[in-house]
């Protein structure tokens, strides 16, 4: 969900997918979308959690701040037994369609993909 996490937040996205990997980001971000939709209101009802949703939206690289996010929705999860369930359904269902993409400048396709260059990010020289 951090990758997907400035358009969920409706800053314009870093950087576009490429041809093959428009469906599958498409699909990728219509999960993050449904999760977030989930999330998003519980995270605002929490001042601590929405802190810790400003400072990663700002700082989505930072070990720190990913770290402090991840337990506020941890904490939110354990709190709240429906919204654990229905995000663990909506994870299920996500993998079902088996487009799953963890971690930075991760891919996921859903089909083939021959004689194709995946661009993940900028390269640092």
């Amino acid at each position: 969900m951090l990758p997907r996490l400035p358009t969920l937040l409706g800053k314009a996205s870093e950087g576009a997918a490429s041809e093959i990997g428009k469906k599958a980001a498409g699909e990728t971000l219509s999960w993050a979308t449904v999760l977030w939709g989930k999330l998003f209101p519980k995270l605002q009802a929490k001042p601590a959690a929405l802190d810790s949703l400003n400072d990663v939206s700002h700082e989505s690289s930072d070990a720190d701040t990913q770290a402090a996010f991840r337990q506020q929705v941890k904490k939110l999860l354990l709190e709240d037994d429906v919204l654990a369930q229905e995000v663990k359904q909506i994870l299920d269902k996500a993998r079902e369609t088996g487009v799953t993409a963890t971690g930075d400048q991760s891919v996921a396709v859903g089909g083939d993909v021959v004689q194709s260059i995946i661009n993940t990010g900028t390269i640092q020289r």
